[in-house]
């Protein structure tokens, strides 16, 4: 017998926007980005019927999203309603484990001490292109083994960084990239140890001891994270706000192993892992993916970080060890990051490398590696 009564479950979708009624427009642009990027999300302005009660679809789309996209701005913690629906998905996941919560800042705002450690992504003083960049890469950064539906590419929405209240409010800005003794150029370098045998901490000491004898070793400073996680790394990453991030450990089918907080081990796609490190901010420059098969994820990286490495094929760990200390080697000397890499290309063909195990150099467009110093007089 049917019963009488049947509840319809409601497909779940990726993102619910969480806005207030002054940035409709900025909502209705980033769910055009999520549609193009193949994301499903639900927002009020265009999928809240008329006639029904907002408490209750905002209740509904709550319970049946992956997470919370929270617009930030002065008028959105003015909002009882918008601050209501962030409330409710940081109380859900209140360590930012599964990133219930991800917030996007369009405008300078100041934000309650309740969701001021929240990580977020921030569009101020950026043009169109880079605030695209951000979302895309802050996503998939804060997507870390989840598949998004594909959804149908609708009519493009206007950018609101054209209207007059988004030019007055912010500039663009030009980051800062000068180096010297009193602001040395911050390298990190991660080892991600899953115990298959490679020589991380050999490989750390040859880098720290060619930056050492460098040239320009005063304007260096180096950390190894040893001890990283997939619970740590976001706060090891943020934590130093590194220039040069250099990741080094195993790979599985191009896809980074990264050890888990219990003893084993997770596998971070490498989009995943692109995204992760193309939303660290204008202070990053370089990032170094050592690990084999990693060309495709640098490549990822290169459309938002001006330089990063990968390999095509396999590289054994002496080979490695060799290209990178070479690499540092050249950097430490005042050379361009071009240069640096030309360098330690040329020792491993001295090693008969077959250029397939050598790693390549990707330049974010319109950069020029040959311009590109990171310290030394230049």
């Amino acid at each position: 017998m049917p019963a009488r009564s049947q509840k319809t479950k409601l497909p779940s979708v990726n993102f619910f926007i969480s806005y207030t009624g002054t940035d409709v427009e900025w909502a209705k642009w980033i769910a055009w980005e999520l549609s193009r990027a193949g994301y499903t999300y639900r927002l009020q302005a265009e999928h809240f019927p008329p006639g029904t009660r907002f408490i209750n679809e905002m209740r509904t789309w709550l319970e049946n999203s992956d997470h919370v996209l929270a617009i930030l701005s002065p008028e959105y913690f003015k909002s009882p309603f918008a601050s209501l629906e962030m409330q409710s998905a940081v109380a859900e996941d209140p360590l930012g484990l599964k990133r219930r919560v991800i917030p996007v800042r369009i405008e300078q705002c100041s934000i309650p001490a309740l969701f001021r450690d929240l990580v977020y992504i921030d569009f101020v003083g950026k043009s169109q292109e880079e605030q695209r960049r951000r979302l895309t890469a802050g996503l998939r950064a804060a997507l870390v083994g989840s598949d998004a539906a594909a959804r149908e590419v609708k009519e493009r929405q206007p950018w609101p960084g054209d209207s007059e209240k988004h030019k007055r409010s912010s500039s663009v800005m030009t980051p800062d990239h000068k180096v010297g003794p009193d602001r040395p150029l911050r390298v990190q370098f991660i080892a991600c140890d899953v115990g298959r045998g490679l020589d991380l901490k050999g490989q750390y000491k040859k880098i720290k001891a060619a930056v050492e004898k460098s040239r320009f070793s005063k304007q260096i400073t180096l950390r190894a994270e040893f001890d990283v996680t997939d619970a740590n790394i976001f706060a090891k990453l943020n934590s130093y706000r590194p220039n040069v991030v250099h990741i080094s450990g195993n790979q599985n089918g191009g896809d980074v192993l990264l050890p888990s907080h219990d003893g084993g081990e997770v596998v971070v796609a490498d989009a995943a892992l692109a995204g992760l490190l193309s939303c660290l901010g204008d202070d990053l420059r370089l990032a170094i993916v050592d690990t084999c098969k990693s060309y495709r994820c640098a490549k990822r990286i290169a459309e938002a970080v001006e330089c990063a490495v990968g390999v095509n094929d396999d590289i054994y760990d002496h080979e490695a060890i060799r290209f990178y200390e070479i690499f540092y080697q050249a950097i430490g000397a005042g050379r361009s990051v071009f240069d640096a890499h030309g360098q330690a290309t040329a020792a491993l063909r001295f090693m008969k490398v077959p250029m397939k195990r050598i790693p390549k150099l990707c330049v974010k467009p319109g950069q020029h590696a040959t311009q590109s110093f990171l310290v030394g007089a230049h």
